[in-house]
């Protein structure tokens, strides 16, 4: 049960930085690209690795944390990151 909870924060937070990068790139904000780059590669390593020990099940906590992931991202990333002047 430990590893389904994990899967499901693990989606969580890669696909939430997912979200957050489309936003640093339609915004122009490259240093936050660099870094957010990283961040994702590293979550999604760690996605891989839980897959392979969870099986086909990875799919419903997976989906459930990708979910709310990428919701809060995008709350997020307009609440605290200010938009670049045109």
């Amino acid at each position: 049960m430990n590893a389904y909870i994990i899967q499901f924060l693990v989606a969580l937070c890669t696909v939430a930085l997912k979200g957050f990068q489309y936003k640093n790139v339609q915004g122009n904000h490259y240093q936050l690209v660099g870094i957010t780059s990283f961040l994702m590669a590293t979550g999604d390593v760690v996605s891989v690795g839980l897959i392979v020990h969870n099986g086909w099940w990875s799919i419903i906590p997976a989906g459930a944390g990708a979910s709310l992931g990428m919701l809060g991202s995008m709350w997020l990333h307009d609440r605290y990151i200010p938009k670049e002047k045109q």
